[in-house]
């Protein structure tokens, strides 16, 4: 009575990445993070001598443009973050770029963890902009420098958060279900 018509089928489809504009984003956020793992955020844990100058350079230059005093410094509970970002992290990005290109709910676990875990990390690290890590001599940090190095660690807080928002509601997050007598009748 008040269920589906009889002879009405229901498909669970997917749909394309290009129809999910805040997936392309993760997207975009894994593929962008890949490199800058294991290019900057490595040469804390590796030896200088296993990086081409290049990157060594690169981190240099961000070192000293925005006084940037974890960087710097690399002090061990930032070794110890960045140790799960290379064991942890970027394999669950290689993992999941292919995951939500292709629309696979197996990655929501995955996502779950790994938005939880990547926001905790940035706390103790905005924390040290605003609250003051003067560890190993590094000087204060300006209010415009604290300001321009929460800017450009805030996406690796609010992206993890906002996956997390994404994957929590559901166990299928990438199933549309389409009701073909509905889809026919709809006029827009």
């Amino acid at each position: 009575m008040g269920g589906a018509k009889r002879g009405t089928k229901t498909k669970t489809t997917t749909r394309s990445l290009l129809q999910r504009p805040l997936d392309l984003v993760f997207v975009c956020f894994f593929v962008t993070h890949v490199p800058t793992s294991l290019a900057v955020d490595a040469q804390c844990l590796v030896p200088a001598e296993y990086f081409p100058e290049p990157l060594r350079l690169l981190l240099d230059y961000h070192v000293a443009t925005f006084k940037d005093p974890l960087m710097g410094t690399c002090p061990p509970w930032l070794r110890a973050v960045i140790f799960c970002e290379l064991a942890f992290q970027v394999p669950f990005f290689l993992v999941a770029t292919y995951a939500f290109c292709r629309g696979r709910n197996w990655i929501r676990i995955p996502s779950l963890i790994y938005g939880t875990h990547t926001s905790t990390t940035l706390v103790p690290i905005l924390g040290s902009f605003w609250l003051g890590d003067e560890s190993k001599g590094a000087p204060p940090l300006s209010l415009a420098e604290k300001w321009t190095l929460t800017g450009i660690y805030i996406p690796y807080l609010i992206l993890p958060l906002l996956l997390v928002l994404r994957m929590l509601p559901t166990d299928k997050p990438f199933d549309a279900v389409a009701d073909e007598s509905s889809r026919k009748s709809k006029t827009w």
